[in-house]
């Protein structure tokens, strides 16, 4: 009698819950095509992406790696070290796993895991999230299997013999937000500067309040800060008299998405993916220090569909963005277009597709064995 072989996926993530959400959408899919797989993340030291896998219920190991970009030079001994210590610790999890395929979501993190995997001779998929693709992912694509593009944009980064476009995978819980009615008749705009905040959207969007404020505009308000600014922003709202609803960190961002009329926000990629999935008015502001300038391609996207309203950073000031707030709030038909607009650029089966492939490859694999 043949012992069952369980399908085995390790997952490696790249250091921001811009990586390991869509890794999450993957992971769900994968387990309602495949009950009995087993399914491991490899994650970096910090604590919001231990609390959101244990939050989604998968178990993962974690691997010490700082990226490379922006260091100083004289660190550059140590950090090779520390990469070739890492690529042993990463052949040691590789092998005690024994994946059958490993998914590499991009970010300094996938390097090792992803080198391990294919030196152990195991079948490697990547997935792209951004327009202009990371520079990991266009080494890697050189010895991986298959990748998985989130913008059609970045398909010229990799071979074309392994690329596929695929959009980029969202939640099941966002995703299904896309045919429920938005939730409360009053006015909401959602802020948030991606997973760790951004101080500078922080700053110019509490001004831009002040004038709205002023001008007799009150509206509801979600504000994710990040840490460094929560407690600053909350006192503000309060010195204003406004009960805005004030987050470090937003765990169920699906919620406020409901509930949300305009999100502002920056323009990393699986924000303006959810975005889109969700079908919202936004307003974008690319960070502009981002690897290769890669969020104002992102912005483009949806500016160049009327479904966004994208602001460089070096323009962003408290008149501008309140005229843009004011404009969208009197204006419900112009909103309902950019939104309508946002769904047009979302493909809803990216997930199943990523999924279907790496189910339909280890199936294969299975198969071979036996």
């Amino acid at each position: 009698m043949k012992r069952e072989v369980f399908p085995r996926i390790l997952i490696a993530g790249g250091g921001t819950g811009g990586h390991i959400f869509p890794a999450i959408a993957v992971a769900q899919k994968i387990k309602e095509r495949m009950e009995n797989s087993e399914i491991l993340f490899v994650i970096g030291k910090k604590d919001i992406e231990r609390k959101i896998l244990l939050r989604y219920g998968f178990p993962f190991e974690v691997l010490d790696l700082k990226g490379l970009k922006g260091r100083n030079m004289m660190y550059l001994p140590y950090t090779l070290l520390k990469f070739i210590s890492s690529i042993l610790k990463a052949l040691s999890i590789v092998r005690g796993f024994s994946p059958h395929l490993v998914l590499g979501m991009g970010g300094y993190l996938s390097a090792p895991i992803c080198i391990s995997a294919k030196m152990l001779k195991k079948v490697v998929a990547l997935q792209e999230q951004n327009t202009i693709a990371g520079v990991t992912n266009r080494y890697l694509s050189h010895i991986s299997d298959m990748v998985f593009c989130g913008f059609e944009e970045a398909k010229r980064f990799f071979p074309k013999d392994k690329v596929y476009f695929t959009g980029n995978p969202v939640r099941e819980e966002i995703l299904k937000l896309r045919s429920i009615k938005k939730e409360g008749r009053d006015f909401t705009v959602l802020v948030f500067g991606g997973s760790q905040g951004s101080i500078t959207i922080n700053r110019v969007f509490l001004e831009a309040v002040k004038i709205l404020k002023r001008q007799s505009y009150i509206f509801n308000i979600i504000h994710q800060t990040g840490l460094r600014d929560y407690h600053l922003v909350k006192r503000e709202y309060e010195m204003m008299g406004i009960r805005a609803e004030v987050f470090a960190f937003i765990d169920d961002i699906a919620e406020a998405y409901q509930r949300s009329d305009l999100i502002i926000s920056r323009a990393g990629a699986i924000s303006v993916s959810e975005i889109c999935a969700v079908g919202r008015a936004s307003i974008l502001i690319p960070y502009p220090y981002a690897a290769d300038n890669h969020q104002r391609y992102n912005a483009e996207i949806l500016r160049s569909a009327g479904a966004s309203i994208v602001i460089e950073e070096d323009k962003l000031d408290p008149e501008i963005l309140s005229s843009h707030i004011k404009r969208l709030l009197l204006h419900s038909k112009i909103r309902e277009q950019m939104a309508e607009c946002a769904k047009g650029l979302y493909n809803v089966y990216a997930s199943d597709e990523i999924a279907g492939m790496i189910s339909d490859t280890i199936s294969r694999i299975i198969k071979r064995s036996s």
